[in-house]
């Protein structure tokens, strides 16, 4: 691996290709209007790729079995055989090179500092923290994530972008639970166990016509009801049935524009006990009734 110097990187900028192996991208949310992140879909063969310097977090999840690289980064060479759902964690402004000793394929994140600066603030009352370095490294939340937001990607329905905001605070959360060196003597402790908001969240998303009790996902979430309640709103940024009645509004909304179903019949499939019940929560949340949005949307 060569010295020279290192190529700054943004990945916030829509591009068709990688700006470090120049290749396209097999997918991309660009365009898809994600905020606080993005995500790429790549390909490679065996390569070295210059030293760089990205803007952004970024989490290179790997999608190939028994794939053999080596990363290069504060003076110190990490060699290792990369597992399958294997990530390697890179903060932003890092300098690191990398060299692929085999064919290479992984979803890229890239997630903005500033986002994970301000969520600093609101959960460890400081924005004086630092991300760590961590190469083949095994998480099994970080690659939940990635792979729910790959589906995302593959979906020819995406969900709302509120999903997305969900799973970016989710993953800003875990990485400044475990992925952190404090430099701040305000911090203050926070547990390192790791809550799985993913499956809670998709859990929603498989019975949102059904009745959702806050028992049964604090059950998932594997916490005392109390401590779901009030971790999932630091987290998420909405208590649990703020969140359900959202998800139900926003596929209401997707029913009413793609579907020639009865708003008594989309109130059913969505979750509500009647047409009455979404008007009023759709009203709420919308300030029009479910019939103006939908003849609006024609």
């Amino acid at each position: 691996m060569d010295s020279s110097q290192p190529n700054q990187v943004d990945f916030s900028q829509q591009q068709e290709r990688s700006p470090v192996t120049q290749r396209p991208w097999l997918r991309s949310s660009h365009g898809l209007g994600w905020n606080h992140l993005s995500l790429h879909h790549k390909r490679c063969p065996p390569l070295e790729i210059p030293e760089l310097q990205p803007l952004q977090h970024i989490i290179e999840i790997n999608l190939l079995p028994n794939s053999r690289a080596e990363y290069r980064a504060n003076g110190r060479l990490y060699e290792s055989n990369v597992s399958y759902g294997s990530m390697m964690l890179a903060p932003a402004y890092t300098c690191y090179q990398i060299a692929t000793l085999s064919d290479a394929e992984s979803v890229s994140i890239s997630l903005e500092p500033d986002f994970v600066a301000r969520t600093a603030y609101e959960i460890l009352d400081s924005e004086r923290v630092e991300l760590v370095l961590a190469p083949g490294t095994f998480d099994p939340l970080i690659y939940g994530i990635g792979m729910s937001l790959k589906a995302e990607l593959e979906s020819s329905s995406p969900v709302s972008n509120f999903y997305i905001d969900s799973l970016a605070n989710t993953l800003a959360t875990h990485l400044l639970r475990n992925y952190i060196t404090c430099t701040d003597s305000r911090m203050v402790a926070v547990e390192e166990s790791q809550h799985n908001f993913i499956q809670v969240i998709d859990y929603v998303e498989a019975y949102l016509e059904q009745p959702i009790e806050l028992e049964e996902l604090a059950r998932i979430a594997g916490m005392s009801r109390f401590y779901f309640c009030r971790l999932f709103k630091k987290t998420i940024g909405l208590t649990p049935h703020q969140f359900v009645i959202k998800r139900r509004i926003e596929r209401a909304k997707h029913l009413l524009f793609r579907s020639n179903l009865s708003i008594s019949e989309i109130a059913v499939a969505c979750g509500f006990a009647n047409q009455n019940h979404l008007t009023r929560y759709f009203k709420r949340l919308t300030n029009v009734t479910p019939s103006v949005f939908r003849q609006r949307a024609q």
